[in-house]
């Protein structure tokens, strides 16, 4: 990575400009980790799909002129829930993850958001290390039954984690919390 290397705001004729790019991203990380990253895929059409909050939510990365990872989080009640999060290989192990949590973080503060949420694939440990790693505690128990019932995923939760079907496969998953005040 360069020392020019930025956090810039996604969103608005931004998002539209770079989404081609961050789906390009998002294919290649499905393409090396498989569905220890994800299940679906994301499109274009996913990275600009207005949502609560988003445009003030998410953060791209971008060396130069191209983009580097990005975090893609949006307001739901009293939470940031973060949907996707993807850095390029050269970008990892850099800092720049932490930066772009920082970008998420300074505008979760800003909107009085409770905490940052998101989930990760069980496979995925690294990504799991990383989120432990900037503070996220894991949700179990009752915390983790409410916010399956707060998200309305249609998942149910077996041994703290949450299953679900997924075009007729099983997958399971974690969640995580960041207080924001905390």
């Amino acid at each position: 990575m360069s020392d020019a290397l930025r956090i810039e705001p996604f969103g608005g004729d931004r998002a539209i400009a770079l989404a081609p790019a961050l789906a390009g991203i998002d294919s290649a990380l499905i393409a090396e980790l498989g569905t220890a990253y994800s299940h679906v895929p994301w499109r274009v059409e996913e990275f600009v799909k207005p949502l609560p909050g988003k445009w003030q939510h998410s953060f791209v990365a971008v060396d130069g002129a191209q983009p580097a990872g990005f975090w893609i989080a949006w307001a739901r009640g009293a939470d940031i829930h973060t949907s996707r999060v993807a850095l390029i290989a050269g970008a990892r192990g850099q800092g720049v993850g932490r930066r772009l949590f920082d970008a998420v973080l300074a505008a979760a503060r800003q909107s009085h958001a409770r905490r940052i949420t998101l989930t990760v694939s069980t496979p995925n440990v690294v990504a799991q290390r990383f989120y432990a790693g900037l503070a996220f505690h894991r949700m179990r128990g009752a915390c983790l039954d409410s916010f399956v019932r707060e998200t309305g995923r249609q998942g149910r939760v077996d041994d703290d984690e949450i299953e679900e079907v997924i075009g007729g496969t099983r997958v399971r998953y974690t969640a995580w919390a960041f207080d924001v005040e905390g």
